[in-house]
């Protein structure tokens, strides 16, 4: 922990964010899979276990070295998932950031699809069936096909989904109080 200054930096920027998606950016980058697969969840363990005392106020050192041989107890190679995450420190950041750049290239697609999009449907009278496609203007003016348009569709409720949980449960808040 001492030679990890700017890995624990790192780890309380993203305290407070579920991090487990990041496992799943693995999959898309295959170089090394590996080592990132173990690197990514020595990550989400190390968080895991050090989160709780980054947050509580310890009066002296030894407060902070006892809690931390607690941790150390539960988990015996937490030393060794903090110096792999240390090592791999600027990767993880890299992969985290580039998580949350491609919500945002979302956010704005679903955007431009939902303000500008335009359906169009087709029927194919050689296989007797019917296809959907969904373009917006851009400079790519890219057109999406039916698994596209799903895909983007179950993104679209994944990121609406955190903010209809804090509807339903300010809903239920209101409700017990009466």
């Amino acid at each position: 922990l001492s030679s990890a200054e700017e890995f624990l930096s790192f780890l309380k920027k993203i305290a407070e964010h579920d991090i487990k998606n990041l496992i799943n950016d693995v999959d898309d980058n295959s170089d090394e899979k590996l080592i990132q697969e173990d690197t990514v969840s020595s990550l989400i363990q190390v968080k895991q276990f050090l989160f709780p005392l980054m947050n509580k106020n310890m009066e002296s050192i030894s407060d902070l070295l006892k809690e931390l041989l607690n941790v150390i107890k539960k988990n015996h190679t937490l030393g060794e998932k903090i110096a792999l995450c240390n090592s791999s420190n600027m990767a993880l950041q890299n992969m985290y950031n580039n998580i949350q750049n491609r919500g945002e290239v979302t956010k704005e697609k679903i955007r431009n699809v939902v303000l500008n999009g335009t359906f169009t449907f087709t029927r194919d009278q050689k296989e007797d069936k019917c296809l959907v496609s969904l373009q917006y203007p851009s400079k790519s003016n890219v057109k999406y096909n039916l698994n596209e348009i799903l895909d983007l569709r179950g993104r679209a409720l994944l990121i609406a989904k955190p903010k209809n949980s804090d509807m339903i449960n300010n809903k239920e808040a209101e409700m017990s109080k009466d």
